[in-house]
């Protein structure tokens, strides 16, 4: 019986989809310098496991236009 492992690194697409927002809307919390990113050559992957937590730290914050 094979397991799948969760994904620990997602895109902005997928991070997104994940917390309920647009594509935009993350690409600006990507430029928070606490934001939990890393970069996989020209990628930018999101830690997914530590989304909630930051999202959480800043609730308050608009990341509209």
């Amino acid at each position: 019986m094979s397991e799948k492992k969760e994904t620990l690194a997602i895109t902005i697409e997928e991070a997104a989809e994940y917390i309920g927002v647009g594509k935009d809307c993350v690409k600006r919390m990507t430029e928070v310098p606490d934001f939990p990113l890393i970069y996989n050559g020209n990628r930018t992957l999101i830690i997914k496991p530590k989304i909630l937590d930051w999202l959480t730290k800043h609730n308050r914050e608009d990341f509209g236009k």
